[in-house]
């Protein structure tokens, strides 16, 4: 989120989804977990990100959030296109770090569920100057809902039928200018099961082609 700042994507939305477990509880306390983490973090953010970029470092979540940046933390599994670095972007740590506090200020951390009190509401008149938040769910977020600003995606949720998977295929909505910032967590499993069904729908679009070219 502070890079697309950097970019001038401000006043716009920017989300989270977190879907580990279709159970209410289990969202529940995994909000409440999350809610912690980021309260820790934004601390660290509003007393260090100010200072000069060596003593903000002491820091160890300044140090955890910089080791992120440069593609230590988490270095890609997968071949892609693109590095798994932030600093690809060509913004320097030190301009991040100066964007991080307006970055991580309004951040909610809700759960969409029957037992939660999380509304997924992107309306301009309730957040006219965009919404930041990380939403926890299961089912509720398994429906082919579009979170506005998808960024990251942490999911352990496992579907072996393919409608249940386009459906969830369809998280992220439009990504321009950011597409290079959207990160995916989940299971060499479940990565596995989406391969397959791309190649599923290239097998039945090139069935239709062929039916085409033979004027059937």
């Amino acid at each position: 989120k502070a890079i697309r700042i950097l970019r001038g994507q401000v006043n716009t939305h920017h989300s989270m989804m977190v879907n580990v477990s279709r159970f209410t509880g289990v969202q529940n306390t995994l909000r409440d977990l999350i809610l912690e983490d980021i309260k820790a973090k934004r601390e660290a953010i509003n007393n260090y990100s100010g200072l000069p970029e060596d003593i903000a470092l002491q820091n160890s979540i300044i140090l955890q959030l910089q080791d992120v940046f440069v593609g230590k933390k988490y270095p890609t599994l997968e071949p892609l296109d693109r590095p798994a670095a932030f600093a690809a972007t060509g913004f320097t740590w030190k301009e991040v770090q100066g964007a991080l506090k307006a970055s991580v200020g309004p951040i909610e951390v809700i759960s969409i569920n029957r037992k939660g009190s999380g509304i997924l509401d992107y309306s301009r008149d309730n957040y006219p100057d965009g919404r930041s938040l990380i939403a926890v769910g299961g089912l509720g977020l398994s429906r082919g809902l579009t979170l506005q600003g998808l960024i990251v995606s942490y999911f352990l949720r496992n579907s072996i039928m393919y409608d249940t998977l386009l459906q969830m295929g369809r998280w992220f909505g439009y990504r321009d200018n950011y597409a290079d910032l959207c990160r995916i967590f989940m299971t060499t499993l479940s990565q596995s099961w989406y391969f397959h069904i791309a190649e599923a729908i290239e097998e039945l679009r090139e069935d239709f082609r062929e039916m085409w070219r033979e004027d059937m």
